[in-house]
């Protein structure tokens, strides 16, 4: 068995090396690109990949696969991943059924370590949810998927979707995924029976969604809050800068304000540990 692995690896590097040594006549114009190009496509792609698969993956080009070692490295230094959990990463991430580019899709994760995601399973889980989350949500741009994260993070989502998870009440392949999915889905219903846009809604979450966690109001709720604000026509920004210091001055003045607006303190108490 281990013979036969032993072969079929030696058998893809043969062939890299091969198909490399015909591209090189296209980069003897710089000696000094063509050597930093193949340290990286040693470390990276054919020590740790198929290279066959990873060829038609990438169009095959010199160009393309300097690209997406250019783009693994990106992803092992904001990971913190040796080498070969970058080139097990992508071999997965090869093996996604999506039309989007290998390159595109290491450019995701690469950003998924920036976030402070660091396990395969949360890197994977959000390039996979962000990268539907694009092609839902096109107007978002890669950063509105970083947006979105920053949002499941800070709110406490991830976290309590991984609590979830654990105790078997929900399934998924990771916490970072169901959270990105869950908010996208939100997000995209809102703008679809609104006259509110997807990245004005995200702007408003992400502005108000950490503060409406602590005051026990969920993400879906922040987002039609969002949803409502961009759709009368109102500044998103300062809306959210109002909201975000009123809800804890509410909490902060219950008495105050339970007695203006006619209930008992713990009566908007428990209106606010309700959401």
């Amino acid at each position: 068995e281990n013979n036969k692995e032993y072969q079929k690896f030696a058998a893809d590097v043969k062939n890299a090396k091969n198909v490399l040594k015909e591209m090189e006549g296209q980069a003897k114009a710089s000696a000094t690109a063509w050597e930093k190009a193949w340290s990286r496509l040693k470390t990276y792609v054919v020590m740790y990949m198929g290279f066959n698969s990873l060829w038609q993956k990438v169009s095959g080009t010199l160009g393309d696969l300097m690209q997406l070692s250019d783009k693994m490295g990106e992803v092992g230094k904001t990971t913190q991943m040796t080498a070969e959990q970058v080139g097990r990463l992508t071999d997965k991430l090869r093996d996604l059924d999506t039309r989007t580019s290998l390159v595109a899709l290491t450019e995701l994760s690469a950003k998924a370590g920036q976030l402070g995601l660091k396990t395969e399973e949360d890197i994977l889980g959000f390039t996979e949810a962000a990268n539907k989350m694009l092609v839902a949500l096109p107007e978002m741009g890669a950063d509105g998927a970083t947006q979105m994260m920053k949002v499941a993070l800070a709110t406490g989502e991830v976290d309590k979707i991984r609590k979830q998870m654990e105790e078997g009440t929900i399934e998924g392949s990771s916490a970072t995924a169901v959270a990105m999915e869950k908010i996208a889905s939100t997000i995209d219903q809102l703008r679809a029976n609104s006259a509110a846009a997807a990245p004005q809604i995200t702007d408003f979450v992400k502005r108000v969604g950490a503060v409406g966690a602590q005051s026990g109001i969920s993400i879906d709720q922040v987002a039609a809050l969002g949803s409502t604000v961009d759709a009368l026509g109102m500044r998103v920004e300062m809306s959210a800068t109002a909201l975000s210091r009123m809800i804890p001055a509410i909490k902060n003045n219950a008495f105050a304000v339970s007695k203006a607006i006619g209930v008992t303190p713990d009566t908007l108490r428990s209106l606010f540990d309700a959401g």
